[in-house]
């Protein structure tokens, strides 16, 4: 059985700050490969759901990489995949709240 993804308001923020940057600082077409990693990744996470790694901060929190530059955390909340935010892995790990 596939668990739902729900989308937060924050890292429904952040994934549209993310192409917004991907469109004004490379182009379209990695705005769009982006996208289209990012519905990949969700579509094997909603069947595997605990591949992602566990925090330190917060064990019931886990995470997956979108790319090298993104890290997308999320929560399992009975059968639903709750989408906390989407972290850029360049930043000072300690401002990462998780």
């Amino acid at each position: 059985m596939a668990y739902q993804i729900r989308w937060t308001d924050i890292a429904l923020q952040d994934y549209k700050r993310v192409i917004d940057y991907l469109i004004s600082e490379w182009s379209i077409s990695v705005a769009l490969e982006f996208e289209s990693i990012v519905n990949q990744k969700l579509i094997n996470l909603s069947k595997h759901p605990f591949a992602g790694i566990k925090s330190d901060k917060n064990p019931s929190v886990r995470s997956i990489l979108f790319t090298h530059q993104n890290r997308l955390y999320y929560r399992i909340t009975e059968n639903n995949i709750e989408l906390l935010t989407i972290i850029d892995t360049r930043r000072n790990s300690e401002e990462n709240p998780f």
